[in-house]
């Protein structure tokens, strides 16, 4: 390194102050406004209520708000940095701990779902760089989650304190928080960029190595117990705020709800009153009805900030390590998929182990895994490539107890890629295709490679987006010509659309229905070629659109003196329109019948003007309305416009069986969509008839299977926002 620790982490902390108080205090200055328009949106009147009381205090708080923001952000960055605030075994200063009545509950889940939110909406490298590069300086390991002194949760802790200031209900200082949100989201991506150069540029870490952190040893070699496991802590024996008929399980303190026993942050041990046993918890977890068990479930999917953070760090056993490391072996050579029925395993291998905490583990894996094998989306190839990765990811769940927790877990990041590839519908995954034989490989090196480093899972799923990117643009490059050809009639029809309307303003209401008709369907295509292909002078546009006011003029009815003009134009007049119609392949037949009916309308009028003899008017049409200049892109319902971005996959039911497609291509101005499928010629869909199809059924957006992981948890915890 170029400078010592402490100083690079006080430019760190300069660097924080410079950058997240300025983006609340713009936050501030935007939130009344923001806040009244999320007001205007609102259906609810409480909620507008709520928003307008928001606004009111933004207003009247704002510099407090700001003042209070910079100093926690300090405050927190500086004691999650002090050695007291990192205890070895995970003390804490009970007095610190406060058990609250729901209301304060209910804050605290929500603050930890934006929490949630504000780290989705920043890149996992750069957060993962600030953690390990802060964390080098401070303590020479990674400080990741909750320890990482400029994480998320720092940012949302300091603007919740901040927001505490207000003296407001709750729901109107969450309201505040949930305004400020996104610019404290952009902020931070603003901020790890930045640091993380700066620490690079200095020489910490450049690069940083992904890894399973293990539980030290303790003496022998044996691995420490860890506290929090068995009687991990104490809080008084009476608490506040227990709501009544509210589930309680052995191990917790008389009084206390299951719910407020997994809000608490922290426990000393040795402390006066009730320990909480987090092992029988688990243990009642397991042995009661599905809904108990349905917060062990929760336990795993969001640990940090819970009573089981530190059961989070129990060691997993060798001897069941060694069990999985060699079933993991067995699943190399076996093409027919994975273990079979996972929860018949996992009953088996932790029948008799000490802590609960492996059975619950190992059956939320395979829960997930039966979800996603169940997914009809998915192709059976790639389901028995998924089957096998299911020991691999029991065992990584082990290791890492938040893999259930992080999205953004390298594991869960490679089996989302390969369920999405596997149901993109512009992909070939049959069993012999070229994407599941590749598939087939890097499966068998995850499973022969894997042992404690996550790096093997990194590896696999940038190859896995390395073959991807190749097989879907292979599939563009097919289509590229289709979908060049698409769009050349897409601006071909723009500009005969401007035409129209340039033709539409010129006729009037006595123009002959064959002029009307000859402008309106072929001269338009003369104009648009005119632009279309450059063209100047005589074949320019501007000479082709004076040529729609010659010919008007020339069948309007003509006194004596217009004769001499009429019979002067007609020579230059005729061959202009012969180049015109040959220029758009008029039919030889159709132009010899215009020019005859035109020939016998001006034979007409110069006869009714020498002789001075009134003709009768001629039959026209009513002038046409001029035509729009935009094209209506698909709705569901008449006036409603759906969100389809390239992509997005669409179920048409014009095929038995219905035919799934891709979204490939979208016209420049949104008027035709090309749709591909493997062994399915491509289709193009207009914006009206895609709309019609949605609007009736005839075809429907299907919600994308790559997430198949997020919602299969989302199913299992019962909340979609895990």
């Amino acid at each position: 390194m170029s400078a010592n620790p402490a100083a690079l982490l006080a430019r760190a902390r300069e660097l924080a102050r410079g950058t997240l108080p300025l983006a609340v205090a713009g936050a501030l200055a935007a939130a009344p406004n923001e806040l009244r328009a999320a007001a205007a949106e609102s259906t609810s009147r409480p909620e507008q209520e709520i928003l307008a009381q928001a606004v009111a205090a933004v207003e009247a708080h704002r510099g407090a708000i700001g003042t209070a923001f910079e100093g926690s952000v300090l405050e927190i960055f500086d004691r999650k940095l002090r050695p007291a605030a990192r205890p070895a075994g995970g003390a804490t200063d009970l007095d610190s701990l406060t058990l609250v009545d729901d209301a304060a509950i209910e804050l605290e889940i929500a603050l930890g779902r934006l929490v949630r939110k504000t780290t989705d909406e920043i890149d996992a490298e750069q957060l993962a760089g600030v953690g390990a590069r802060l964390g080098e300086l401070a303590v020479g390991k990674p400080l990741e989650g909750t320890a990482n002194p400029l994480g998320p949760e720092t940012a949302l802790e300091a603007l919740k304190r901040a927001c505490d200031a207000v003296p407001d209900p709750g729901p109107v200082r969450m309201a505040l928080v949930n305004s400020l949100q996104p610019h404290v989201a952009l902020a931070l991506r603003k901020l790890y960029t930045e640091l993380n150069d700066m620490l690079v540029a200095e020489g910490v870490l450049p690069r940083i190595r992904h890894q399973v952190q293990r539980p030290a040893q303790g003496p022998g070699g044996a691995r420490a117990a860890s506290p929090g496991v068995a009687s991990s802590g104490a809080v008084p024996s009476s608490v506040p705020g227990a709501g009544a008929g509210a589930p309680r399980l052995p191990g917790m303190p008389a009084g206390m709800t299951l719910s407020q026993a997994m809000s608490l942050k922290d426990l000393m041990p040795g402390a006066t009153g009730s320990p909480i046993d987090v092992r029988a918890i688990v243990a009642a977890l397991m042995e009661g009805p599905a809904t108990s068990r349905r917060y062990g479930a929760r336990m795993l999917a969001n640990p940090e900030g819970s009573l089981y953070a530190r059961a989070m760090m129990l060691p997993a056993p060798e001897a069941l390590l060694a069990q999985l490391s060699q079933l993991q072996s067995v699943a190399v050579a076996d093409a027919a998929g994975g273990p079979g029925d996972l929860a018949a395993v996992v009953a088996h291998l932790t029948r008799g182990r000490e802590h609960p905490l492996e059975q619950l583990t190992g059956e939320l894996v395979a829960v997930v895994f039966d979800f996603v094998l169940h997914d009809r989306d998915l192709p059976d190839a790639v389901k028995a490539e998924l089957a096998r990765l299911q020991i691999a990811a029991f065992k990584a769940a082990l290791l890492d107890r938040t893999f259930f927790a992080k999205r953004t877990h390298p594991l869960r990041e490679l089996l989302t890629a390969i369920a999405e590839a596997g149901a993109d519908p512009a992909i070939d995954a049959g069993p012999d295709s070229r994407f599941v034989t590749c598939l087939r490989t890097i499966v068998d090196e995850v499973l022969a490679g894997f042992a404690e480093d996550l790096a093997v899972f990194v590896a696999a799923r940038d190859r896995l987006a390395a073959l991807v990117a190749g097989l879907r643009e292979e599939s563009e490059r097919e289509v590229a010509p289709l979908a060049a050809e698409l769009a050349d009639q897409e601006h071909g029809e723009a500009l005969r659309a401007r035409a129209g309307m340039e033709v539409a303003k010129r006729i009037t209401t006595g123009a002959p229905v064959f002029v009307q008709r000859f402008l309106t369907d072929t001269w338009t295509y003369v104009l648009a070629d005119a632009e279309r292909h450059g063209r100047a002078g005589d074949e320019g546009w501007d000479a082709r659109l004076a040529l729609v006011d010659d010919l008007l003029w020339s069948v309007e009815a003509k006194q004596a003196a217009d004769v001499p003009r009429l019979t002067a134009m007609l020579p230059k007049l005729v061959p202009a329109l012969n180049r015109g119609m040959n220029a758009v392949d008029m039919p030889a037949g159709g132009q010899r019948a215009f020019l005859d009916e035109l020939m016998q309308a001006h034979k007409g009028l110069l006869q009714a003007a020498r002789s001075k003899q009134p003709l009768p008017p001629p039959a026209a049409a009513p002038r046409p309305p001029p035509p729009s200049d935009t094209i209506a892109a698909p709705e569901l319902a008449v006036g409603a416009q759906p969100v389809l971005e390239r992509g997005a996959v669409v179920e048409f039911a014009d095929a038995d069986p219905p035919v799934r497609a891709k979204l490939t291509w979208i016209s420049p101005k949104q008027t035709v969509y090309l749709f591909t499928a493997r062994g399915a010629a491509a289709r193009h869909v207009s914006s009206p008839d895609l709309s019609a199809a949605l609007r009736e059924g005839r075809a429907r957006l299907v919600a994308g299977s790559g997430a198949v992981i997020d919602r299969a948890l989302a199913a299992v915890v019962g909340d979609p926002r895990i």
